[in-house]
């Protein structure tokens, strides 16, 4: 019998949210940089909002990457003459993670494959509204600010297009399993393991 225990989530994930602070009404991205995970359909979904229907989204890039396709990258945000419309902001340091999600009303990880993408548990723990693509586990789970789509260029952009110029906002992720994040604190998920360990015992 197969037993899976998920990731866990570093308790300041946990404490409440600052009200000090309005977030900002742009979008976030934080991992590695590298092709898989296919930030060029973002980009191409913000050059078609941009130019066909004259709404401006803003990206906000956290990570790091092989410098060369990062060049690439912002080669063809000029390219797309949406520069104003993408910031390069580099890597985060871990203590300044909660922070940074905090400022930001959405989340986005159009990735053409992921194992399990905790950086969108991290989101969603911090009150961001996530865009995931459906090659990722995340279709498994069911949650309020958890919106699935497809990574190829027209979906990204319809899925954004419903989010941010329409009242018919796109479909959420449906699933049995509704995602409670208190799964993934750490004393949960110890307590899983003695049961498996006692179970075995």
């Amino acid at each position: 019998k197969i037993k899976v225990i998920p990731n866990g989530l570093d308790d300041e994930f946990f404490l409440e949210k600052s009200s000090k602070f309005q977030r900002m009404n742009r979008f976030m991205f934080f991992s590695q940089i590298i092709p898989i995970k296919n930030l060029e359909s973002v980009f191409y979904a913000i050059s078609v909002l941009k130019h066909k229907d004259s709404y401006d989204m803003y990206l906000d890039i956290y990570g790091y990457g092989p410098k060369s396709y990062i060049y690439e990258l912002k080669t063809l945000v000029n390219k797309l003459d949406i520069s104003e419309n993408i910031l390069f902001k580099g890597a985060i340091s871990r203590d300044k993670r909660v922070a940074i999600y905090d400022e930001y009303t959405y989340f986005i990880l159009p990735s053409l494959s992921e194992n399990f993408a905790i950086v969108v548990l991290e989101a969603l723990s911090r009150g961001c509204k996530v865009f995931v693509s459906t090659q990722t586990p995340w279709g498994e789970y069911e949650h309020d600010n958890l919106t699935l789509l497809d990574p190829d260029e027209s979906s990204v952009y319809s899925a954004l297009k419903s989010e941010l110029l329409s009242d018919q906002h796109p479909k959420q992720a449906k699933s049995e399993h509704k995602l409670s994040l208190n799964e993934f604190n750490w004393d949960e998920i110890s307590a899983q393991f003695n049961k498996l360990y006692l179970l075995d015992k």
